[in-house]
């Protein structure tokens, strides 16, 4: 995660960008994943993820834009 996060540098990061289409609720499925991959554990994790970021969210750390 980034120290210094302006909107534009969080526009521009990746993980940022991820991070923030996780907390806007995008759909771990629609993501193109090789045809070996599993998806329930991609999916398990990704839902670990959306609620470590709103733990974080919720102790005044800023993972998206306002």
């Amino acid at each position: 995660m980034m120290k210094s996060q302006n909107k534009k540098e969080i526009l521009e990061c990746r993980a940022c960008r991820f991070d923030r289409s996780i907390l806007m609720g995008m759909n771990p499925l629609s993501i193109q994943l090789p045809k070996n991959a599993d998806k329930d554990t991609i999916v398990a994790e990704l839902a670990q993820r959306k609620n470590f970021l709103k733990e974080k969210n919720n102790m005044g750390v800023i993972v998206q834009p306002k």
